[in-house]
Order: C-alpha cells, then structure tokens, then sequence
C-alpha cells in the first residue's frame, strides 16, 4: 500500500508533479504492491490510498488526485501489473482554541497565523504537530516495509524566515484585511470573520525532519525545498509578473480557496472579496516584490523502516 499527501493548489501541484511521477517511477516497487496482469489466482485487489490534509476544495483538488492516479496506472501498464483500486481521503483541521475569546490562541479579527500574536503560532504548531504524528502513527500502521509516502506541503526555509515573509503569509493577510473590511462595511459579520482560519500551516525543514523522527517509523529518502511559483515564472518568459499582477493573484487564490471561503462567508459574497483582495495586492504589490519566494514549497518522500 502506497499513501500520498497532495498539494490541491494549481501551480503548487504543478510544479511537483515531475517530482511526484519521478518519486513513484523510482521508488514505488510494483512487484510488492501490485498484481501481475496474468495473475490467475484469487487475491484482494491491492489499494493505494491518497490523502489530502490541506484545504481539500475546489477541481484542483481533484485534478491533483487524477494526476497521482495517472501516473501509477501508467507505471503499472508499463509493467504489465494490474491497476489497484484507489481510496482518496479529504480533510481540513485548524486549532480549536483559535475561537474561543478566552483563549490565548485568541484569533479574533484575523484569519491566520501570519500576523497574529505569538499564542496563535504556538497553536497552529502545536496543531500541526499533533496531526501529522497521528498522519504519519496511522500510515505506518498501513504500509509495508519499504512502503513509500509522498508529502509535498507549503513551508518556510528556515526559522530565521517569519512568515510574514513569504508571499503565501502576505496573501492571507491581505485576504484577511479585506474581510475585515466587508464586515465594518457590514457586508458580513464580525463574528464570521472571528470565527473562520485558515487550516494551513507552513512547517520548516527542521521542524519537519524532527517530526519524522519522533515519530520512528519512517527514514528520510529525500527533502528538497521548491519554488511553487516556478511553473508561472516559466509560462511568463521567466518574470515573476504574477507577484505585482492583482488581478493574477486573485484569480490564482480563488481557484483554490473559493470553496472553503464560500462555505463560510457565502458564495454571494465572493465577487465582492477578491476584488477587494485584487486592490490590495495591488496597493501592497511592493511587499510582494521584495518577498521571499524561493524555498517556500517542501517536497519529502519518507519509506517505512523495518
């Protein structure tokens, strides 16, 4: 059994599905995980199950999950072995504690991590934490010796970088300023906006190699720190023309985020908030100029220990 973690972002995907087929056409060993075509006897149809733990809306999604399934099928023809079936698994976690005034993880008024007081990074850390040593517990618990896992995930390089730094930190805070306005405008409640986060966290390299190693279960093959902005650089003749383009912006972050946002704030009202969201990546375009945008994507294949 073979088990994915997905990154459902259009140009987070697309820059690592290179590394993703490589990963499978290297690593992923069909003679343990597969049956051969003229396999006569009968046996449970092998499964390979692909997890998404970001925020698993919108096609792209789904077109990220295809992509996986693509290239393991072609693999598998390739080498004469039969297709496996497939279980595909969504989810989106944030701290709990964010919500509650009370707390001192008290997020009120923002809707991330970015900008917000120290108590609400700890939470998101903490957060993050608990969930992949209970991601990684329950894989290894599915996978064979050998078993290779595929995690590609948004990051920061290194602790000396805050995340205010990176241009992702920049949109949730401009996107988060631009609900705050619609509710003093009365467009929507304060209370929608104090109570919604975004359940993305960016771990360092560090922070996860550590994890993987708590946890025991599985050894380290490859981490390599990636630029997921690199596929628009090309497209566009090499410039980053996307980072100073509003209305680009704009465009990328509801192709991804439209569906968790419209859940919450309603569909009604999206219209509205990326062309304000469009404004102020406009107004602040000098912070997305001066971002750092390299290493900003961690691309990790671990294998099951013995």
């Amino acid at each position: 059994m073979m088990n994915l973690l997905i990154p459902t972002k259009k140009s987070a995907s697309s820059v690592v599905q290179g590394l993703i087929s490589s990963a499978i056409t290297e690593k992923f060993d069909a003679k343990h995980f597969l049956l051969p075509i003229t396999a006569t006897t009968p046996s449970a149809t092998p499964t390979i199950r692909l997890a998404d733990l970001g925020c698993s809306v919108a096609p792209n999604t789904f077109t990220a999950m295809q992509n996986v399934i693509d290239t393991i099928e072609t693999k598998a023809k390739s080498l004469s072995f039969q297709n496996p079936q497939y279980q595909v698994f969504f989810n989106d976690h944030e701290p709990k504690e964010l919500v509650y005034k009370e707390s001192e993880a008290w997020n009120g008024g923002r809707i991330h991590y970015t900008s917000a007081p120290r108590g609400v990074v700890d939470a998101y850390a903490r957060q993050f934490s608990e969930d992949m040593e209970l991601f990684l517990g329950e894989r290894a618990k599915e996978l064979v010796v050998g078993g290779m896992m595929v995690l590609i995930m948004p990051c920061i390089p290194d602790e000396t970088v805050a995340h205010s730094q990176v241009p992702a930190g920049i949109i949730f805070d401009l996107l988060g300023a631009s609900l705050v306005d619609m509710a003093k405008a009365g467009v929507i409640s304060q209370e929608q906006v104090d109570s919604f986060n975004l359940p993305i966290y960016g771990v360092s390299p560090m922070e996860m190699e550590s994890l993987v190693k708590k946890n025991g279960r599985f050894s380290i093959e490859r981490m390599e720190l990636t630029d997921p902005t690199s596929r628009r650089k090309n497209n566009e003749g090499g410039s980053n023309k996307t980072s100073g383009d509003g209305n680009a912006i704009a465009n990328h972050l509801r192709a991804g985020m439209e569906g968790i946002l419209s859940k919450h704030f309603g569909v009604e009202k999206m219209d509205e908030l990326f062309e304000r969201f469009s404004k102020k990546t406009i107004e602040f375009s000098d912070k997305f100029k001066s971002s750092l945008k390299q290493g900003t994507q961690l691309f990790i294949i671990l294998v099951k220990k013995n």
